[in-house]
């Protein structure tokens, strides 16, 4: 499993590399270069994975697994939802998150990394090439939906003492962090700091204060893209939480996310599990 994800990583890399070198990234271009140069080198990636497996174990199952019904039905509406939320908060109310997506990590929880993967990659192209902006959202939504996040991830830890608080907060730093990383270099040396998002206004403070365009997309990141994740993630946790236990098991990753080894349905309607 690791030499599949590494090979997916490696040609990801590399064709991401050819085309920074090689596209076009003039001020109207940037965007849409950008957009076709992550969609290539994501097919790349996934076609290295899919042939390290074919040549490790001879057929596709880790991937096929990941795709059933449940998983096609509910990915339309997850891409619905990262489009819808992330457009009110980017085009609507400048606010410096985004969640975008909302969707994205509640199928790659459900149903798997690939699943969750093609969500986002559908989500961001539909929104770049065919979703026509601006939307305009409810203006208090996402200030309540991060406020409900700090009390929400409060009562669980200190009222009902439930560690998934800490496993949130850990989650959503160590993604939030990454994805800072990895955005920082492209929005600075692509877009010039500059996306139109409400995270700019930090650019812009960053900048005022004598940092250079480089050090302005990092701070930016390294602020909003963990306090955005954060509210991501428990918001996700929330959704899987209020969805029945035979609704959760359906799903390819249905299992691990059922405490206590509960009885889970078969597909034609027969239960196993730890009790008998």
């Amino acid at each position: 499993m690791i030499m599949r994800w590494l090979a997916a990583l490696v040609g990801f890399l590399v064709v991401a590399g050819i085309g920074l070198v090689i596209g076009n990234f003039s001020e109207e271009q940037a965007s849409n270069s950008w957009a076709l140069i992550a969609a290539i080198a994501l097919a790349v990636g996934f076609v290295a994975y899919a042939g390290v497996e074919y040549a490790q174990t001879g057929g596709f199952a880790s991937i096929s697994s990941q795709f059933g019904m449940r998983t096609l039905a509910l990915m339309p509406v997850a891409i619905a939802i990262n489009i819808i939320l992330g457009a009110a908060v980017a085009n609507a109310l400048k606010v410096p998150i985004y969640l975008d997506s909302i969707g994205t990590i509640l199928v790659g929880a459900l149903a798997g990394p690939i699943p969750g993967a093609l969500t986002g990659f559908v989500a961001n192209i539909l929104w770049q090439y065919i979703i026509p902006p601006p939307f305009q959202g409810a203006v208090a939504a996402p200030f309540a939906i991060v406020a409900a996040t700090v009390v929400g991830l409060l009562v669980l830890l200190f009222v009902r003492r439930d560690l998934t608080a800490a496993y949130v907060v850990v989650a959503g730093l160590i993604t939030g962090v990454a994805a800072a990383l990895i955005s920082a270099p492209i929005s600075a040396n692509l877009f010039g700091g500059v996306t139109g998002a409400g995270t700019d206004f930090l650019v812009a403070a960053f900048r005022q204060a004598g940092a250079d365009i480089g050090a302005a997309t990092l701070g930016q990141g390294l602020i909003s893209d963990p306090v955005d994740k954060i509210t991501t993630f428990f918001v996700v946790y929330l959704v899987l939480n209020a969805m029945a236990t035979r609704t959760k098991a359906r799903f390819p990753q249905g299992e691990q996310l059922i405490e206590g080894g509960a009885d889970v349905p078969e597909e034609d309607g027969e239960w196993r599990g730890a009790s008998t």
